[in-house]
């Protein structure tokens, strides 16, 4: 009900300085399918009374518009765009992520951004929004996993081919921040039984590299966690 960094909720910094100072894990959803809620069309259209001019800009549509003499008022936003950009995208948490907290940065805060975006048009973009975050270095805690978004073969073959784009950078920095990530029972409602999904990832992850597997199920969650 609230975005990653809300001044409404003035308590999420002294949250996040916790988790920095205690090296606390925080594991989210991010994939346009699987953290709306059901009001979500609602969100645009509430106010609070912290919210500020800012708050109400990210409501508007940045499109270019044709103007036709005098000033034409800025468009609302679709109501879930506006919800997927500012409660759930990768770059609503790169907000967290390069704020100052009582004199300390969050960019060492250890997120995992769970289902690397996602088997969609819109989820597909969030992950090269992840993977460039990762790439960065900027973030040294920033972790993805795969979830059960490895349940559909069109994703998996756009995983091998992404990371097959450019392998040196993968395996410099993107091959130590990738988590297996169980997810179930929600492999259940692609119709793949558990064990499959394991045995079936396992190897077509093997397929192309054959360290992999062993970092994202061993030494990449030992490390997050």
């Amino acid at each position: 009900g609230y975005r990653p960094w809300d001044p409404r909720l003035p308590a999420l910094k002294h949250f996040y300085a916790r988790c920095v100072m205690e090296r606390i894990p925080i594991l989210n959803h991010c994939t346009p399918e699987g953290a709306p809620t059901f009001d979500r069309d609602a969100y645009i259209q509430f106010q609070h009374p912290r919210d500020s001019m800012e708050d109400m800009k990210q409501k508007e549509d940045k499109a270019p518009r044709i103007m036709h003499g005098g000033k034409i008022p800025p468009r609302a936003l679709d109501p879930v765009e506006y919800f997927n950009n500012n409660f759930v995208a990768p770059k609503a948490w790169e907000n967290v992520l390069n704020q100052n907290v009582f004199g300390d940065s969050l960019n060492t805060l250890r997120l995992c951004l769970a289902h690397f975006g996602g088997n969609t048009r819109l989820g597909r973009e969030w992950f090269a929004d992840i993977l460039a975050m990762i790439k960065s270095r900027e973030y040294p805690n920033l972790y993805t996993d795969i979830s059960s978004s490895f349940c559909s073969k069109d994703f998996r073959d756009f995983f091998k081919a992404e990371i097959l784009k450019d392998k040196a950078a993968f395996d410099k920095t993107v091959r130590h921040r990738i988590l297996f990530g169980s997810d179930w029972y929600m492999t259940l409602l692609d119709g793949v039984d558990y064990a499959e999904y394991v045995s079936a990832t396992k190897t077509f992850i093997d397929s192309f590299d054959n360290d992999l597997w062993f970092q994202m199920t061993q030494v990449n969650p030992y490390d997050f966690y």
